[in-house]
């Protein structure tokens, strides 16, 4: 069964649109200004939304250097529930995927940290990921801080699940990176 929904998850993850929720431009965080890359909805069978997604990157930072030594954040808006288990087995199928034994290896204790805090999501919750290059990558849940895991190749391979050249979430990085226009689906 969780074969079967880890399809499902990645048949609606390729197919960005323009996102329904109205986010801000920018996003304020201490000292810090994030501008916004881009935003994307995604649909299943262009029919069910599933969520809602934006890109920020610090102020200074373009497209073209994600992902880097410098402040980003990638927020998901649920329009379905999920069950934890249904996001860390497509998480983790996904990073299989993309990155070599050696390297999930290296990472396996931090993946597994995350994977830990992950909780089931309702129709409106939103999960956060914000990097830091002082601090690392923070998981929230509905603004609520769940962890932080340190390291520049964590967040950069973790990112890569949204933001990075798997085939059925490419089209989802380059609507966030503003490298391929979203199209309404």
């Amino acid at each position: 069964m969780n074969k079967v929904f880890a399809a499902f998850f990645l048949c609606f993850v390729a197919m960005p649109s323009w996102a329904e929720t109205s986010f801000p431009d920018a996003l304020d965080d201490d000292q810090t200004r994030l501008i916004k890359s881009g935003e994307t909805t995604f649909r299943f069978l262009n029919l069910f939304k599933a969520f809602d997604a934006v890109l920020y990157l610090e102020e200074g930072y373009s497209a073209e250097q994600f992902p880097g030594e410098f402040k980003f954040s990638l927020s998901l808006h649920y329009h379905r529930p999920f069950k934890r288990d249904q996001l860390i087995n497509s998480a983790n199928n996904i990073l299989k995927d993309l990155h070599p034994d050696e390297t999930l290896e290296n990472l396996d204790q931090r993946i597994n940290t995350i994977n830990d805090v992950y909780q089931d999501v309702s129709k409106g919750d939103k999960y956060t990921l914000a990097y830091d290059p002082e601090k690392g990558t923070q998981l929230l849940l509905n603004g609520d801080p769940k962890t932080v895991i340190e390291g520049f190749d964590f967040a950069k391979a973790y990112f890569a699940i949204w933001l990075g050249e798997h085939p059925t979430t490419r089209k989802l990085g380059k609507a966030l990176l503003r490298q391929e226009q979203a199209q309404a689906l």
